[in-house]
């Protein structure tokens, strides 16, 4: 964690957000906290994992439990924790998987667990180029959206 978490008195956390999904003793699986000063953004899941995010999106730091691994944060990092960020520095994300066909990259969105993976390992298998997974940044250029590789 940053020093100035250690080193200085504990900052002022206000809840953001609650996640409406609760583990078995009521906890929320995500808690989004907004602290000062500086407004920096903590995620805190429900296994332990937490990650603090700086107000421009350009630091982030993280912590996780004994007994998780870092490829079990990178789950967190590598989805929900760079869309957040990307969209502090003004990059707009889905969350989406996108595939190349042709010359334009096609959108697999929809709700958790619909099967926007799946249907992106699917035509990759069948020759799609994968462009990017869970996290769909977009570019916009002269009126026309672009979806950027990820």
């Amino acid at each position: 964690m940053p020093p100035w978490l250690v080193n200085e008195p504990r900052p002022v956390w206000q809840t953001w957000y609650d996640s409406p999904n609760r583990d078995a003793a009521g906890t929320p699986c995500l808690r989004v906290s907004r602290g000062l000063p500086g407004g920096w953004f903590r995620f805190r899941y429900a296994d332990g994992t937490e990650f603090l995010i700086d107000a421009a999106g350009s630091e982030i730091w993280s912590t996780w439990p004994t007994g998780s691994t870092i490829e079990d944060a990178a789950a967190y990092l590598l989805g929900p924790i760079f869309g957040f960020a990307l969209r502090l520095r003004g990059t707009p994300c889905l969350h989406a998987s996108a595939v190349r066909v042709r010359s334009a990259a096609v959108a697999l969105m929809g709700p958790g667990g619909a099967g926007k993976s799946t249907m992106a390992a699917v035509l990759a298998r069948l020759g799609a180029a994968v462009v990017t997974e869970d996290v769909l940044p977009l570019t916009d250029r002269e009126g026309r959206w672009f979806v950027e590789p990820g």
